[in-house]
C-alpha cells in the first residue's frame, strides 16, 4: 500500500511539472507566427457584424490587453481572441492606422516586441491625429529602449479612447419590441450616425414589406436607430 502510494505521489508530480511546462509553452502571443503569418491566420475569420461590434468588445478588455502583462491561460486567450480582431481591423483597406496603433499597444503588452516595432510603424505611415501619431512614436521608442515601457497620463486614456472608437460604421445588432400596437425596430451603429445632419436614415435601414408611415427615432448618443 505504501509503495503504491509512493508510486502514485510520483506520477502526480511528473505530471504536474509537465503538464504545467506544456500550459507555458502555450501560453504566448500567437506563439511562432511572424506578423505576416499572424494576419493571413485572420484573414476572413471575422463577420462584419464582429468588426463593427470591436469597440464593445475592446473597451472593455482594454486593461488587460495593454496595460496589464496576462500571467493566466485564461488572459492570454482573451488576448489573443483580442489581437487576432485587432489585425482583422488593420486589414481594411479603409484603415486609418488607429488599429495599428491599438494593435502594436497591445503585441507590446504581449511580449511581441517583432509585432509591436511593425505594427507602430504602419501606424505612423497612416496616422494623421498629432496625438496619435505622438503615441505610436513613443512605442517606438520603447521599444527600441529609448524611453521606459511606461505610458504617461495622457497615452493611457488616448489608448482607452481608442479601444472604444474602432471599428468600421456600420450596423451590428438589431433588436425588435413590441409597444401596444406598435412595434420598435432598431439597428446598433458602432459610431455615432448624428455626425451629420444630412443622413438619410432610409438609406441605413431597410424594412421589407415597408411600412406607409416611417418615423425615426435616434437613441444612445445616436449609436441606436429605431424605427416606429
Amino acid at each position: 500500500m505504501l509503495i503504491s502510494l509512493r508510486l502514485s505521489f510520483v506520477a502526480f508530480l511528473f505530471a504536474a511539472l509537465f503538464g504545467s511546462a506544456g500550459t507555458a509553452l502555450a501560453q504566448g502571443l500567437m506563439p511562432g507566427k511572424s506578423l505576416v503569418d499572424a494576419r493571413l491566420d485572420v484573414t476572413d475569420a471575422f463577420e462584419f457584424a464582429e468588426l463593427a461590434s470591436a469597440s464593445e468588445v475592446l473597451g472593455d478588455s482594454t486593461y488587460l490587453m495593454v496595460f496589464n502583462p496576462p500571467t493566466y491561460d485564461d488572459q492570454w486567450r482573451r488576448l489573443n481572441q483580442n489581437y487576432r480582431l485587432l489585425l482583422a481591423l488593420t486589414l481594411d483597406e479603409e484603415a486609418d492606422g488607429r488599429a495599428a496603433l491599438l494593435a502594436a499597444a497591445t503585441a507590446m503588452n504581449g511580449e511581441r516586441d517583432d509585432h509591436a516595432q511593425a505594427l507602430a510603424l504602419e501606424a505612423l505611415g497612416k496616422l494623421e491625429a498629432e496625438e496619435d501619431r505622438a503615441l505610436a512614436t513613443a512605442i517606438v521608442d520603447m521599444l527600441t529602449g529609448r524611453i521606459q515601457k511606461r505610458y504617461s497620463g495622457q497615452q493611457r486614456d488616448r489608448l482607452w479612447q481608442l479601444a472604444r472608437q474602432i471599428g468600421p460604421f456600420g450596423p451590428f445588432r438589431a433588436t425588435a419590441a413590441q409597444e401596444g400596437d406598435y412595434a420598435r425596430l432598431c439597428a446598433r451603429f458602432s459610431q455615432s450616425i448624428e455626425a451629420s445632419h444630412r443622413v438619410d436614415y432610409r438609406d441605413l435601414v431597410t424594412v421589407s414589406p415597408r411600412p406607409p408611415v416611417e418615423r425615426f427615432v435616434v437613441l444612445d448618443g445616436g449609436r441606436q436607430l429605431c424605427l416606429v
